[in-house]
C-alpha cells in the first residue's frame, strides 16, 4: 500500500471519528468511567449479587461452578459457568454487570447525541450520570442494571423514530434497541417488566405523535425479534429448572417463601392470631421466615408458606397501626430520598423550559405522576427498596433529557432561546447538587473499602483458626459486603452453609452431604463441626426459636468477633455439666 492510499484511508478514518456520535459518546463514557474508578471502588448493593457470584463461581458450592442463578435468566448462568471454568480466577460476574453498566451509559449519551451532538448535550447527561451513574455504580446491583440496559434500548429506539421522522432509515438503531431489550430481561425479568410499565405514557405519547409520519413496518421485525427473544428466553429458563426434579420442587418452595419474607407483614395482636394459628406458626416462626432462617421442612413446609400468606392477604392488614407507621416511614424513606428530588426537580426543570404546548413537556409531566403511582402501588402493595425507586425516578430524568435538552440546544444555537439566564443558573445548581451526590457516593465508597479490607481479613483468619469447621451463616453474614472486582477466593476453602432464601436447594443439600451435615440445627449442638455466625440482634430470636421447637436451651460462646459478625460455638448446658461430670466420675476410677 502507497503512502498517498493510506494517508487517504487515515484522513478518512479520521473524518469519520470526527463526525461520528458513537465515538464521540464512546470517548466521553470511557472519560467518565475512568475518572470515576480513580475515585470509587464499585459496591454492591446487598447479599443477592454475592451469592449469586459464589454460586456461577463456584466458591459457594462443593460441587464447583454452577449456572443456576434463580434472579437472572439461565443463560447468563451458563456463560458465565464456562467462563470462570476456563479462568476462576477472574472476577466474571461483577464484571458482567459492570460492562453492561458502562455499554448503557455509552448507548445512552449515543441516543443523545444522535439528535444534537453539542457539548451542553453532554453536560446535560453528566448531570445524570454524576448522580444516577455514579450511585449504580456504588451499590452495583442486578436489578438496577438491568433497568439501564432495558433504558438504553428504549433511548436507541426513540432516536431512531426523531431521525426517521426528519428523513434517513436508521436500521441498526431499531435492532440495537431490541438487543438491549432482550439483554435487560435476561439480567432480571421483573426489571425489565417494571421498565416497560414505567415507560407506558412515554411509549403511548411518542407513538401518537409519530403516527402518520413514520413507516411502521420498518421497526415490525426488530420489535417482533425483541418480542420473540424476550419471551423465549423467559420460557427456556423456567424450563431448565422445570426438567430437574429437585431444581423444580425447590423453586416452587422458594417461591412461596421469598413472598412470605418479603411481602407479607403482618402484626401478633389478639385480631391477627388466627392467621398464625392456622398454620401452627408462632410470632417466632414468623420472624424467623422474616430473617432468612426456615429450615424446619415441616413448620416452613411449601403448604405452609403459601397457606399463611392466603390468611395474611385475606386479613385488612393496612387497618393496623403497626403497618400504617411502616408504610408511611417508607414512603417518606422514598420520596426525601437525596436523589430522587434531584432527579424529579431535574426533570421538571429541562420540561418547563421548553415551550408551552410542546409533546416533549407534557410527557415528562406524565411521566413523573405515572412513576410516583407505581411507587405508592408498590409501598401499599409490595414493597420499595432503594434499588427499585432510584431507576424509577432516573427514568423520567433522562427521558427529560432526551426529550427536551436537544430542543433547547437547538433554540440557543439558532438564538430564538428566551430564557438563557435561567437555563444556566438552574443547570449551575443542579451541577452543585449533583457534585455533592457524588461526593457522598465516594465517602460511602471509602466506607466500604474499609469494611471490605476488614472482611477479607477475617475470613482469612476463619480459614487459619477452623480449617476443618463448618459456618452456618445466617443472612445477616456480610458477603456482601464483597466487590463486583473480587475474584471471591477468599471463600474459596471455606466451608459454609449460607441462610440466604437458597436453603432446601439441591446446592444446599449438596454442600451439606458433602461437609457430612445432617441437620444444620441440631448439628450445631450435638457435634462440634458446626459453628453459628450470626448478628447479636438475631441471639434471642434463635434461643427462642431452638427452645420452642428442639426444646433445648442454648448456650452461645462467642469465639471470634468479626467486623460485621460475631462466630459462636454453641452447646447445650445440661449435655456440659453431664460430660464434664463423667470425665470427673473416669478420673476418679
Amino acid at each position: 500500500m502507497s503512502s498517498h492510499v493510506f494517508s487517504t484511508i487515515m484522513k478518512r478514518v479520521i473524518h469519520w471519528c470526527y463526525n461520528s456520535a458513537g465515538v464521540w459518546s464512546l470517548g466521553i463514557t470511557i472519560c467518565q468511567l475512568g475518572l470515576t474508578f480513580l475515585l470509587i471502588t464499585p459496591a454492591y448493593d446487598c447479599p443477592d449479587d454475592s451469592t449469586m457470584g459464589l454460586v456461577v463461581s463456584g466458591y459457594g458450592n462443593a460441587g464447583g461452578p454452577d449456572e443456576h442463578l434463580i434472579y437472572s435468566n439461565v443463560l447468563i448462568g451458563l456463560i458465565l459457568k464456562q467462563l470462570y471454568l476456563t479462568a476462576p480466577l477472574m472476577p466474571w460476574y461483577g464484571a458482567y454487570l459492570l460492562l453492561v453498566q458502562f455499554l448503557s451509559h455509552w448507548i445512552l449519551l449515543y441516543a443523545l447525541l444522535l439528535l444534537n451532538r453539542d457539548y451542553r448535550c453532554v453536560l446535560g447527561y453528566l448531570l445524570f450520570y454524576l448522580v444516577v451513574g455514579i450511585y449504580c455504580l456504588t451499590h452495583t446491583q442486578f436489578t438496577t442494571t438491568a433497568f439501564l440496559a432495558g433504558m438504553a434500548g428504549l433511548a436507541v429506539i426513540l432516536s431512531s423514530l426523531f431521525l426517521d421522522s426528519k428523513g434517513p432509515h436508521c436500521r441498526w438503531l431499531k435492532w440495537m434497541g431490541a438487543i438491549l431489550l432482550i439483554a435487560s430481561s435476561l439480567i432480571r425479568y421483573p426489571s425489565f417488566q417494571m421498565l416497560i410499565l414505567a415507560s407506558v405514557p412515554l411509549l403511548l405519547g411518542t407513538v401518537f405523535h409519530f403516527f402518520k409520519v413514520i413507516e411502521w413496518k420498518r421497526y415490525l421485525i426488530p420489535a417482533a425479534v425483541a418480542v420473540i427473544g424476550v419471551f423465549g428466553c423467559k420460557i427456556y429458563d423456567t424450563h431448565y429448572y422445570q426438567v430437574d426434579d429437585d431444581w423444580r420442587n425447590f423453586i416452587s418452595y422458594h417461591a412461596a417463601a421469598a413472598d412470605v419474607s418479603n411481602y407479607v407483614q403482618i402484626p401478633y395482636t389478639e385480631k391477627t392470631r388466627f392467621v398464625f394459628d392456622k398454620v401452627g406458626w408462632s410470632l417466632i416462626d414468623y420472624l424467623m421466615v422474616r430473617n432468612f432462617n426456615y429450615l424446619d421442612p415441616e413448620t416452613f413446609s411449601a403448604a405452609n408458606l403459601r397457606n399463611f400468606k392466603k390468611q395474611a392477604n385475606a386479613v385488612s392488614v393496612w387497618k393496623h397501626p403497626q403497618v400504617m407507621q411502616s408504610r408511611v416511614f417508607e414512603f417518606k424513606t422514598a420520596f426525601s430520598n437525596p436523589i430522587l428530588v434531584f432527579c424529579f426537580v431535574a426533570a421538571i426543570f429541562f420540561a418547563c423550559l421548553n415551550q408551552k404546548g410542546y409533546w416533549q413537556r407534557s410527557i415528562v409531566k406524565w411521566l413523573l405522576m405515572w412513576s410516583v403511582l407505581i411507587m405508592a402501588g408498590l409501598i401499599i402493595y409490595k414493597k420499595l427498596p432503594e434499588r427499585v425507586f432510584i431507576p424509577l425516578c432516573a427514568l423520567p430524568l433522562y427521558y427529560s433529557l432526551l426529550l427536551n435538552l436537544p430542543n433547547l440546544v437547538a433554540q440557543v444555537q439558532t438564538k430564538i432561546f428566551n430564557k438563557y439566564v435561567v437555563f444556566r443558573s438552574g443547570v449551575l445548581l443542579l451541577f452543585l447538587a449533583a457534585s455533592t451526590s457524588a461526593w457522598g457516593q465516594v465517602r460511602r465508597s471509602d466506607q466500604m473499602v474499609r469494611i471490605n479490607t476488614r472482611f477479607k481479613h477475617d475470613l482469612k483468619h476463619l480459614k487459619e483458626k477452623w480449617p476443618d469447621k463448618v459456618f452456618l451463616a445466617g443472612c445477616s453474614f456480610p458477603v456482601g459486603e464483597l466487590f463486583p472486582l473480587d475474584n471471591q477466593t477468599e471463600l474459596k476453602d471455606l466451608k459454609y452453609l449460607y441462610l440466604t432464601g437458597r436453603q432446601g436447594s439441591p446446592l444446599f443439600q449438596q454442600n451439606m452431604k458433602s461437609y457430612g451435615i445432617h441437620s444444620p440445627y441440631t448439628d450445631l449442638y450435638e457435634t462440634d463441626s458446626l459453628y453459628l455466625i450470626l448478628y447479636f440482634r438475631l441471639i434471642p430470636l434463635f434461643k427462642l426459636y431452638m427452645k420452642q421447637h428442639y426444646d433445648v436451651d442454648l448456650e452461645l460462646e462467642k469465639i471470634y468477633e468479626g467486623g460485621h459478625f460475631h462466630v459462636y460455638r454453641v452447646s447445650v448446658p445440661e449435655k456440659k455439666n453431664t460430660s464434664v461430670e463423667t470425665a470427673h466420675s473416669v478420673k476418679a476410677e
